[in-house]
Formats: C-alpha cells, sequence, structure tokens
C-alpha cells in the first residue's frame, strides 16, 4: 500500500437524530444500519462506525441482532468503533466539566456494549475549540477525527495536508493525532448515492491523488448513515423500499475498492507508515470555533435556534448551577446523565415535538431532584435571620457583588439597612437594600439585599435587616450619565435611553462600546447608526418594534455596591423597561 491512495471512512449513526420519530426507528435501522453491515460483510471493505453510547444502547434494546453482527464484524478488524461521547453534544457551547462527564460516560458504555475502548474519537458535531484536545487525551483518545475544510479555509498552512497526517497540541502540551474529515467528499458520495450526479464526478476528484509521490490518505465518507433509502423528517424517498441508495453506495465503495492503486483502511491504520505529521492549530481569530460544513452549520445554529435553544441552554446552566451548589454543601448535586442528555445538540434544531416534550419532562424531573437535594443542605434560618448566605460554588468569593432577593411581611419595615446577624453594625463589606414594591401602608413588600463578601467555599453568612430612619434619595448625578470609579456610562433619551458611550476607566479612556452616528463612515453600507443596548422585537407577522424612541430616565437605587438606573419607554407593544 505504499505510495497508494488510501480511502478511510467514519459513518456517523444517531439515532438521537433530531427529525426521526421513535416509531421509525425499526424502519431506519433496516433501511440503514444492516445494509451497511451488509456491504462490509460481502465486500469486505472496512470502515470505522461512530455512533454516541446512547445510539448503542438504543440499538441494544431496538435490535440486538444487529448489534451482535456489529460486534462479529468489529472482531474480524472489518468495522473499527469511533466513540464520540455518550450524547452528541455542542461542546464549546457547554462547560468543560459536562463534556468531560460526556466522554467518561460513552467510554463506559462503549466497554460495556462492545466489551472495548474505542482510541479513535469523532469530535462532535465536528466542532472545535482549542480547549478540547486535553479533554479527549484525559479519557484516553489517541487520535481524532476533525473536519479539514473549514480550519484550512483561514488557516493557509493547513491547505497542504488535506490528505497528510497532523497533530494538535492540548493546553497540558501534549500532542494528539488528527484524521481529516472532508465534507466536499462525503458531500459528493451523498450526492451520487442520491442519484444526484453520477460516480464519474467523485472519481475525477480523487484521480489527481492517486499519482501524487507523497502517499495520500482521505476519508471518502464522514457522515450520516441515516440518509440512504431515509430522509429524517421525509422517510420515503424514491426507491428507498428497494434499497436504491444503499445499493449506489455499495456500488460506488466496491468500485473503488477493486481499482488498482486504491485501498481501504480502518482509520487506526491509516498514517502507520508516516508517523504523526506537524503540530499544528485549527481555530483562527477568523474562526475561533471551526464548525463543519457550510457556514449555516455554525455554533449559534445550536445556541439560538430551534425551539427556545437559548431558553434550553439557560435551564441547563441553571440546572448545573444548582447541582454544584448542593455539591459543595456536601450533597449529591445533579446527575452527570441528566446534564448530558439534556443539552444534547440534537433537541436544538428541527427537534420532533416528542423530543420537546421529552426535553422538559425530563428537565422538569431532573431540577426537582436537584432542588430538593439543595432544600435538604442548606442551614436553616435562625430566629431573626433574614437569609443565610452560602457560597456554594467551587472558589472562594473575593468581593463578588451578589443580590439576595428578600419578601418582608407587611408593616415590618418602611426603610432598612443589612447586617450580619449577630452584629452590633454594619457588615465589614459594602452592602445595600434595594427596595423593589411595598405595600399600601408604605412597609417594603420585596427587596433585594445587595453586597460584596468574601466567603471561603462553603462559607456562611447570617443576614437580617436592621431599622433605619427612611432618607430622602440621593439627587446628585445626572441619572443619563451615571459614573462611578468603575464605569462611566452615557446613555442617549431621544433614542430609548441606548448607549451612547461605555467606558471603563480602569482599561482605557476610550469607550468600547456605543453609538456609531449615522454617516460616521463613507462607505454607503455602513452609513447608517448603529446602537448598542437597543432593543427589536419581531411578531409573528414579521413587523419591527425598536425602542429607538424618547425615553424617560430616572434612578432606581443608588449605594455602595451599585447604582441602578431605569429607561421607560412607550411603544406600540406598551411600556418597555430597561435597567
Amino acid at each position: 500500500m505504499t505510495g497508494a491512495l488510501r480511502l478511510f471512512s467514519v459513518f456517523h449513526a444517531n439515532l438521537d437524530f433530531s427529525a426521526i420519530p421513535e416509531p421509525d426507528l425499526p424502519r431506519v435501522i433496516d433501511r440503514c444500519y444492516w445494509p451497511l453491515l451488509s456491504l462490509v460483510e460481502e465486500e469486505r471493505i472496512p470502515i470505522g462506525f461512530e455512533a454516541s453510547g446512547r445510539t448503542l444502547a438504543r440499538l441494544a434494546a431496538e435490535d440486538p441482532e444487529w448489534l451482535k453482527a456489529y460486534r462479529a464484524l468489529v472482531e474480524r478488524d472489518l468495522i473499527e468503533p469511533v466513540a464520540s461521547g455518550w450524547a452528541q453534544l455542542v461542546a464549546p457551547l457547554v462547560p468543560a466539566d459536562v463534556n468531560a462527564d460526556n466522554l467518561a460516560l460513552g467510554r463506559a458504555a462503549y466497554a460495556e456494549l462492545l466489551e472495548r475502548t474505542p482510541t479513535t474519537w469523532f469530535v462532535g458535531e465536528q466542532t472545535w475549540a482549542d480547549g478540547l484536545a486535553d479533554l479527549y487525551l484525559d479519557c484516553g483518545a489517541r487520535r481524532l477525527v476533525m473536519e479539514w475544510n473549514n480550519p484550512a479555509s483561514q488557516r493557509r498552512e493547513l491547505r497542504p495536508l488535506r490528505g497528510r497526517p497532523a497533530r494538535v497540541v492540548g493546553r497540558s502540551g501534549r500532542a494528539l493525532p488528527i484524521l481529516w474529515n472532508d465534507c466536499v467528499l462525503f458531500q459528493k458520495v451523498q450526492r451520487v448515492a442520491h442519484g444526484q450526479i453520477p460516480a464519474d464526478d467523485l472519481w475525477r476528484t480523487l484521480s489527481p491523488w492517486r499519482g501524487e509521490g507523497v502517499p495520500q490518505a482521505h476519508c471518502l465518507y464522514g457522515g450520516d448513515v441515516e440518509i440512504f433509502d431515509y430522509r429524517p423528517g421525509h422517510p420515503e424517498p424514491a426507491g428507498a423500499e428497494r434499497g436504491v441508495e444503499m445499493a449506489r453506495l455499495r456500488a460506488l465503495f466496491a468500485g473503488l475498492a477493486r481499482e488498482p492503486g486504491i485501498g481501504f483502511r480502518l482509520p487506526v491504520h491509516v498514517h502507520a507508515e508516516e508517523g504523526h505529521g506537524p503540530l499544528v492549530t485549527l481555530a483562527s481569530s477568523a474562526d475561533p470555533l471551526p464548525c463543519k460544513k457550510q457556514p449555516r452549520y455554525n455554533p449559534t445554529r445550536w445556541a439560538v435556534s430551534g425551539r427556545d435553544g437559548l431558553g434550553m441552554n439557560t435551564a441547563c446552566y441553571r440546572l448545573r448551577r444548582d447541582g454544584r451548589a448542593a455539591r459543595a454543601l456536601g450533597g449529591r448535586g445533579a446527575d452527570p446523565r441528566d446534564l448530558v442528555e439534556l443539552w444534547r445538540s440534537d433537541l436544538r434544531t428541527r427537534a420532533t415535538e416528542e423530543k420537546i416534550d421529552g426535553f422538559h419532562r425530563a428537565l422538569g424531573r431532573a431540577s426537582e431532584r436537584c432542588r430538593e437535594e439543595l432544600a435538604r443542605c442548606l442551614p436553616p434560618l435562625g430566629e431573626g435571620d433574614d437569609a443565610v448566605l452560602v457560597n456554594g460554588s467551587g472558589a472562594p468569593w473575593a468581593g463578588q457583588p451578589v443580590a439576595v432577593p428578600l419578601v418582608l411581611e407587611p408593616g415590618r419595615l418602611a426603610a432598612a439597612e443589612v447586617a450580619a446577624i449577630g452584629g452590633t453594625g454594619p457588615l465589614d463589606c459594602p452592602a445595600q437594600l434595594e427596595v423593589e414594591s411595598r405595600y399600601r401602608d408604605g412597609s417594603v413588600r420585596r427587596a433585594s439585599a445587595v453586597l460584596e463578601p468574601e466567603l471561603a467555599v462553603g462559607g456562611r453568612l447570617r443576614l437580617r435587616l436592621c431599622p433605619v430612619r427612611e432618607r430622602a434619595s440621593e439627587a446628585d448625578g445626572v441619572p443619563e450619565r451615571p459614573t462611578t470609579a468603575k464605569v462611566s456610562l452615557s446613555l442617549l433619551p431621544h433614542r430609548g435611553g441606548a448607549i451612547e458611550e461605555l467606558v471603563f476607566p480602569e482599561l482605557g479612556p476610550a469607550p468600547l462600546l456605543g453609538t456609531v452616528p449615522h454617516g460616521t463612515f463613507d462607505a454607503i453600507e455602513y452609513t447608517p447608526d448603529f446602537y448598542s443596548g437597543h432593543v427589536l422585537a419581531v411578531d409573528d407577522h414579521a413587523r419591527k418594534t425598536t425602542d429607538l424612541s424618547p425615553a424617560a430616565i430616572a434612578w432606581c437605587h443608588r449605594g455602595a455596591v451599585r447604582d441602578t438606573v431605569e429607561a421607560r419607554v412607550e411603544t406600540r407593544l406598551g411600556l418597555w423597561r430597561k435597567r
């Protein structure tokens, strides 16, 4: 094989695919998964097969005979299991500890279901961040499969390495070999199988690499399994009942395998002769999180799209926060598997209604368990306590601002300050009480105790409110231009309180955010005015409403920790309040 064109494949299997309804799983396995095993068995063409631990577990439950046949081909070195974790996540959008749990849970599932642990790993959703290398190394990965096309489009030094080995280095200094996936090649394979282009188009792409003196190794296919004779969301392509697309795929692979000077290898053997190649960097300033295929497949697709992807991610972060707090207080915290499964990327695109419902049910159960555990771990309020502040994070608090919401009984206090239980005076850190609402008699109904405590991990501070004489609100300073030692802000009353300039004096005198006035730039496409801190709402009929109209700006709270201003803007959708 020295000097020949080496081809390898990593078929990406995912029974969690967002648009596959649960009743279709048997059809997907029959049409897509079994024919792939037949291709390998009968043509004796080695492939890599990547599946999450969840997908393997579902295959074992849905069709145990398929998993048995798969394992037999693994034993014969015709299939190499390629790992990706317990579930498919977009790693750069997920905290590092959740990513580490995902990889560890996947590794355990492969060991249980396959009785072996893969050494080749497939980067989830083919979306990369430089911090991932160490996570994969820590879970035992010896090589990664990652797309070449997008990183190489921004980093010229990667372009000669399309069919060559390379390595990425982690922050720990350890290096990890890379096998390049190629979205142009695997999309051509898909189009050949779908009957959209003739096989000759793919042959013409491969031909120049056969005659080069330097050995070439290319990933012929690194895409989905579930798109041959099935379409997620549209399950009946023409000829699916006869296996037309799988037949085309099989003919393509078999034809290439018979061609002189071309050989198929398992991913683990692709670069056995050449070594690991140069050290490279995949991220760039132009593309810090390289992703797969065309530009629409970028991390924001999973951050804000789908059915309230932003809300889903926020709920996951909240569950993780509460779980970490419970663990810091001696409890169990959130189940790592709950967090991993709730962060699945397939819930954040074109997910079916049943998958969305399943997410909210699972989130509700996990959140309730976590709340109960947190309540069990929290210290009880003592007599006279209004609150007990506990550092449930994993790091000491060194004066970070904390807001503690409080609800008081009617008639108790007209004005108050925050003190420590047992103390004789004010706290030894900056603190203030921000009144949010009052009862009809003028007493405080809801308020926030805002302070900057210094607390070790697990440290506790008992708080109470002490009555003081009500003081007239301070009138100094202009609310449109609130200024402190650390922040200088200028707002635009005639533009809804949008930010004119935001300066952090400790960093420098120039504003870091603000308004670019109309006509600042000569280029016509940049002549409109651009705003920061404004609001744009789009209704179901695509009508836009902004808050760029005159606003009433006033102080809300002023104190030792923070000053708060509020802009009120009347719009056709009602009164908007911005703080």
